[in-house]
């Protein structure tokens, strides 16, 4: 039961909850402002909210004015630690106490690597189908190295590789990292190649002065390329 004062000149603050029960936070992670305040009520006087338990400021967190917030840059154990605030009346000095709750700092865990991220070959000039680099979990954001080949790019928020190739070659090794406030993970390298299209129907830009059109062309044992306008073109 709460502890509370009584005397002839009025009530204690009224602890109406909810109760304090388990409150869970990210190490390293700011946190959503928690207000107790409104956890006692006086028909008659400011309640000031203070804490019983010398537990918040080890925690790197701060109780000011009855509102909970900082950094957490402590951790608990998995049952984390007692925690009771007091509610007193700013004139009377009247309190009452809250139920037992406890506070709980959790350290998360570097991403886990869950799968391999395959090697590609793309067309040259053609868009590619967004590629999913994102084979971990826990991640928060991603970071490919090294820089990939000219017309696409990487989306540090998804992990998603998009764009237009504009230059041909091979390209690689390339790694991608998942990363979240413990540091990166790196996945398995994987490499790119683009390429020129495989149809026999191919677009030529030829010198200037000519006709840029459609060319099927033919490689023969020499090394030598021979064709003709498909027909119809």
């Amino acid at each position: 039961m709460a502890d509370v004062q009584w005397d002839i000149s009025g009530l204690a603050p009224r602890f109406i909850g909810p109760d304090l029960g388990t409150i869970t936070f990210q190490q390293g992670v700011a946190i959503t402002p928690v207000d107790f305040n409104s956890r006692w009520q006086s028909d008659e006087e400011v309640v000031t909210v203070t804490e019983l338990t010398s537990v918040i400021s080890g925690l790197g967190l701060t109780l000011t004015a009855g509102v909970l917030s900082g950094t957490p840059s402590g951790s608990t154990g998995t049952g984390g630690v007692a925690l009771q605030l007091r509610g007193t009346g700013a004139t009377s000095g009247l309190y009452t106490d809250s139920d037992a709750g406890s506070l709980k700092i959790f350290s998360p865990i570097a991403p886990i690597l869950l799968g391999i991220i395959s090697s590609e070959s793309y067309v040259v000039d053609q868009a590619i189908a967004a590629k999913n680099c994102n084979v971990f979990s826990g991640a928060t954001s991603f970071l490919i190295v090294p820089a990939l080949p000219t017309g696409l790019t990487f989306d540090e928020l998804t992990g998603t590789i998009n764009g237009t190739p504009t230059v041909r070659g091979s390209f690689g090794p390339f790694t991608v990292f998942g990363t979240n406030v413990t540091g990166p993970t790196p996945a398995l390298p994987f490499s790119i190649s683009i390429v020129r299209p495989s149809s026999e129907d191919t677009d030529w830009s030829l010198p200037i002065g000519l006709v840029t059109h459609k060319f099927k062309w033919t490689p023969n044992s020499s090394g030598t390329v021979s064709g003709a306008n498909p027909a119809g073109t």
